[in-house]
């Protein structure tokens, strides 16, 4: 289960890096990854939209919770809904959140994510983010960051 929010946060910035359009395949790469820093703005976005996730946890954890049900990602985890409840799965994310969304663990993460993204990429991507962002109820906010994830875990699902 210490997968549930690993792979949630390895995608999450993908799914920012991916916001600017609704395309439901991942972006190729056209160019040259940026340098192994990144770039220093897409990382401080990807920063600020993690950060609102987690002041948002009361409605993002959830949502992610049922987008992961309903791909199953990580394998097995709709049967361990099935059996042990939708709460159940939703307190184990929560307490990987607790450790998984502090700033130097998202800091990390989004410094990953983003160099391996190309200055395209990235820049194509700004504009969702910014939309989510602008939700200033958490549950818009969520739903807006759950879709924009929507297409990266199911082509992670369809990777498995």
């Amino acid at each position: 289960m210490r997968s549930l929010l690993a792979l949630a946060l390895a995608l999450a910035p993908a799914a920012l890096a991916a916001c600017g359009g609704a395309e439901a395949s991942s972006p190729q790469p056209t160019s040259t990854p940026a340098a192994a820093e990144g770039d220093a703005e897409a990382v401080a976005a990807c920063e600020t939209f993690m950060a609102r996730a987690r002041d948002c946890t009361d409605d993002y954890i959830p949502a992610l919770v049922d987008l992961r049900i309903e791909l199953d990602l990580p394998t097995g985890i709709a049967d361990f809904a099935r059996t042990e409840g939708r709460d159940a799965v939703i307190a184990k994310a929560m307490e990987e959140w607790a450790t998984d969304s502090q700033p130097a663990a998202l800091a990390a993460t989004c410094q990953k994510v983003t160099t391996s993204l190309t200055a395209e990429q990235r820049e194509g991507q700004r504009a969702g983010a910014t939309a989510c962002l602008a939700q200033t109820a958490c549950d818009a906010y969520a739903s807006c960051a759950i879709e924009l994830m929507r297409p990266h875990m199911t082509a992670a699902k369809a990777g498995q």
